[in-house]
């Protein structure tokens, strides 16, 4: 059951970062890696917050550790934006070559997501909330 709730929240934080990215985007064009790896960063830093919160107090439970919950799960964020970031530099200077649709490359946030989603659960499952049960 937990795995489904981690999984709604994932999905919440696919909204909310994917309307933080198209925002960045839509200001300032994904016309080279740079820009893509910040609005990419930005969206994931947006889907964090609010993953915080919803694991915190849906998936996993509430707890009484708030601060060190706090640290271990900025800490997980900050390598799973860096796997994100990556992921996104990488494959972005691979298509912005093929001159595909500026909307197109943009989306490969999502794509990266998941590879940093499945680090992040591991992370958060038996690190961050550790012994918290619903």
């Amino acid at each position: 059951m937990r795995l489904v709730k981690y999984s709604l929240v994932g999905l919440s934080n696919t909204v909310v970062s994917f309307a933080v990215l198209n925002l960045f985007f839509f200001l300032w064009p994904p016309v080279t890696q740079a820009i893509l790896v910040a609005g990419s960063t930005a969206a994931y830093a947006a889907g964090d917050v609010n993953s915080f919160w919803w694991n915190k107090h849906w998936t996993f439970g509430g707890g009484n550790n708030h601060r060190t919950q706090i640290v271990r799960f900025a800490l997980v964020s900050i390598v799973c934006m860096a796997i994100n970031a990556a992921v996104v530099w990488g494959a972005g200077g691979f298509l912005l070559s093929l001159f595909l649709p500026a909307w197109l490359i943009a989306n490969l946030q999502q794509v990266s997501m998941a590879v940093s989603g499945s680090v992040g659960y591991i992370a958060c499952r038996n690190w961050v909330f550790r012994g918290q049960l619903i």
